[in-house]
């Protein structure tokens, strides 16, 4: 399955993700941010694509269960 996967998924061959904050508003949401780091070969072209980005994910919950998520990119 990974060799069929990895042109969807560009080749990557390196991924690193690291927790950098969490937190919740009481029982209504929590807030996580991250970074995130991906590299690899373009099976198309065989360029190499590297990129990295922090992440701030907002959940929602509502009734014990996730309602929404935000995804933000912060700078």
């Amino acid at each position: 399955m990974r060799k069929g996967m990895t042109y969807y998924l560009g080749s990557h061959d390196k991924y690193k993700a690291e927790l950098l904050d969490v937190v919740t508003f009481g029982k209504n949401g929590m807030a996580i941010r991250y970074t995130q780091e991906a590299s690899g070969v373009h099976p198309d072209n065989g360029k190499y694509n590297s990129y990295s980005n922090q992440l701030l994910v907002v959940l929602e919950v509502e009734e014990g269960k996730v309602g929404v998520i935000r995804i933000y990119n912060v700078q």
